[in-house]
């Protein structure tokens, strides 16, 4: 079984999808109590998890040896993350996926990528074997961006 956490965003729910369709079976966490009436896949189980509340990783990181690590950004994600890894390591995994960011650099001017390097550090040195995941950007990231305002369409 492999945890995977942000199972409800964009890219969690997405590996859920995939892995599914391949079989294998799934602990899905999520922050907000799971409707079990509202799934029909088979070989997943939803756990309740919050990144403040090391009770809650511990238990949804319980017997596995495989998990995915996205959190949501905010000013907490560094101790979040590096909380998850400890409790991970903790529980025995044995293998981490971490989604970080392209050109994640200790030294960068960007915030973002300063954490995602220092959290990639201290994935590389728990011990546990590792894949980090370096994407640029997303779309759905881009759509913040479009404007509504069709008067500086340039289609004339």
């Amino acid at each position: 079984m492999i945890l995977i956490t942000g199972a409800s965003g964009n890219n969690g729910s997405e590996i859920i999808r995939i892995l599914a369709q391949q079989g294998l079976h799934i602990r899905a966490m999520t922050r907000r109590q799971h409707d079990p009436t509202r799934t029909s896949e088979s070989g997943i189980e939803f756990v309740t998890g919050d990144f403040d509340e090391a009770e809650s990783i511990r238990r949804a990181l319980d017997g596995l040896k495989q998990a995915f690590l996205v959190t949501p950004s905010s000013e907490r994600v560094e101790e979040q993350q590096f909380n998850f890894v400890e409790a991970a390591r903790a529980a025995a995994v044995r293998h981490l996926v971490y989604l970080s960011q392209l050109h994640a650099a200790k030294d960068s001017p960007v915030r973002f990528l300063r954490y995602h390097a220092v959290v990639e550090d201290t994935v590389n040195s728990s011990g546990m074997t590792f894949t980090h995941i370096r994407p640029n950007l997303f779309m759905q990231g881009l759509l913040a961006f479009v404007s509504t305002d069709d008067s500086n369409r340039n289609d004339h």
